[in-house]
């Protein structure tokens, strides 16, 4: 008689998790993740840290026994196996995390809960709250919250029991920081379209400023190296491309290193323009623009070539040096650039006699409303008639430009030297901005409309540069400047003559008031 034996081998029941996938919306932090899973799972500190601390990271039983694990930090935790619980991809959990998106902001990341009362009231943290910089909630213009407001105590940002002891509540007093998620159907805070915008540009802006501040710090350790002086770079600006920048930078670098060390030159990235103290400049007065020739424009320039070393603040003489560099300016884009577009420009400033802030009108000659706009910009002025009478006011486009600018170089160089200084930078910047107007002129050209804003003010125009040297015989200051772009090529093909002026005034006689 056959006997079977019978052998229990059922598997024990894998462990399966809840989650609910609309409660990731994109942008979320660590933090916000691992609370929001405690609460669906009613779960404690260390069933998590066992669940997702990594065996590979040597401590996993040292953690699971009392968890407390920064939560700005991802090296502890199993990548893989928490995207497989949340149900999303590795880079949105490691993107969760702080230090994966700004590695080197230990120092400038708070350890301590900050959060946003809105956003948390619904479930929503971003990692860009820890940053200190970030003083309000760029969603909802709110302060940052980075204490209890019942109890006054710091909350910290970590994997720690007391706080999946009662997900989204304080754990000193227990006060529900998040009550919008203890309903059962409830849905997490959804940012819109707008508000990922802002947060992305947000993280992007402050790992512009990491990235560069690490290529400075580098930069300037070997410059120093180089036994070339001090080293001063200018910073890379918000709506800029980092790579430029860097570009920029270590071409400044392998020159110096070049001259130095009489090493190979590298391939140029971007063109490069360096001046060196004690070079005399040229300024040609022939064929100028006629308004700087009205006696209020010469007394001005008079003043600005006498400035006084002794007892004038700094802000004052860099106006009155930077004003008679963008008279020059202006006096070479008339001559070389402007050349046969006179007539249009001095006949669209005539013809536009009323403020033109928030107009609309018909386009014209792109190089005259290029030229304008130039001017009505740097000089404060929103009637293109005001340009060429008597200047009736300051040039607060200039004044907006020297205010909101530290001083670009040590303050123990004289202040001649200085002033060196501030010219050449703000001369580039000048030229840079009027291929931007051009630039704009020739797409409104092409629409055949032009919608005269005041949103681009010339404040934030700038250049990248770099000052170097001891402003000492045998080192003397330098300063070395990214060139200008060249104009647009449709601004030199553009026809002219009669047929264009006609056309010209056709268009000027259409915009009326």
């Amino acid at each position: 008689m056959t006997v079977r034996i019978v052998l229990d081998s059922a598997r024990p029941p894998e462990i399966s998790w809840c989650w609910r996938d609309k409660w990731y919306t994109g942008m979320c932090s660590a933090y916000g993740l691992i609370l929001k899973f405690g609460l669906l799972n009613a779960v404690s500190g260390k069933e998590i840290a066992k669940a997702f601390i990594s065996k590979k990271c040597g401590k996993k039983s040292e953690t699971c026994a009392s968890p407390n694990v920064d939560l700005r930090d991802a090296r502890l935790f199993d990548i893989e196996i928490m995207a497989e619980a949340f149900r999303i991809t590795p880079k949105e959990i490691r993107a969760s995390f702080l230090f994966e998106l700004l590695p080197k902001s230990g120092a400038k990341s708070s350890e301590h809960l900050r959060w946003c009362e809105l956003c948390m009231a619904r479930g929503f943290h971003t990692p860009i709250f820890q940053m200190v910089v970030v003083s309000a909630c760029p969603i909802h213009q709110k302060a940052l919250r980075t204490y209890c407001r019942w109890c006054g105590q710091t909350i910290p940002y970590r994997l720690r029991q007391d706080l999946l002891d009662s997900p989204f509540c304080c754990p000193h007093c227990k006060e529900d920081m998040a009550p919008g998620l203890r309903d059962a159907h409830a849905n997490v805070l959804l940012p819109r379209p707008y508000d990922r915008k802002v947060l992305a540009e947000t993280m992007a802006f402050l790992q512009l400023e990491e990235e560069s501040l690490l290529a400075k710090t580098e930069m300037e350790r070997r410059v120093q190296q180089y036994g070339q002086g001090e080293l001063i770079f200018s910073k890379p600006s918000a709506d800029g491309r980092m790579s430029r920048y860097i570009g920029f930078v270590s071409q400044v670098i392998d020159h110096l290193r070049f001259a130095k060390a009489e090493a190979q030159a590298t391939l140029s990235m971007e063109s490069l323009e360096l001046a060196e103290r004690g070079m005399p400049a040229l300024v040609s007065p022939d064929d100028e623009d006629p308004a700087l020739r009205h006696p209020s424009w010469v007394n001005r320039t008079e003043r600005a070539g006498n400035i006084d070393s002794v007892g004038e603040p700094l802000g004052d003489a860099e106006l009155r040096s930077v004003t008679n560099v963008y008279q020059s300016v202006r006096r070479h884009l008339w001559k070389h650039v402007i050349r046969r577009h006179k007539r249009c420009v001095i006949a669209a400033a005539r013809h536009l006699w009323w403020r033109m802030d928030e107009e609309t009108t018909a386009s014209f000659c792109p190089v005259a409303e290029g030229y304008l706009r130039w001017r009505m910009a740097w000089e404060g002025c929103g009637t293109p008639r005001y340009l060429f009478g008597a200047p009736r006011r300051e040039l607060h486009g200039l004044i907006g430009w020297v205010s909101c600018r530290p001083p670009p170089c040590p303050s123990h160089w004289p202040r001649q030297t200085q002033l060196w200084v501030v010219d050449h930078i703000f001369a580039n910047a000048c030229l840079e901005s009027f291929r931007e107007r051009l630039t704009d002129a020739l797409d409104n050209h092409a629409k055949g409309t032009t919608h005269w804003t005041r949103s681009l003010q010339p404040v934030r125009y700038d250049t990248y540069w770099a000052v170097t040297g001891s402003d000492v015989r045998g080192q003397p200051a330098v300063i070395y400047l990214r060139s200008p772009m060249p104009h647009p090529a449709a601004a030199y093909t553009l026809p002219r003559g009669r047929e264009h002026r006609a056309r010209h005034q056709a268009r000027l006689a259409s915009i009326v008031r």
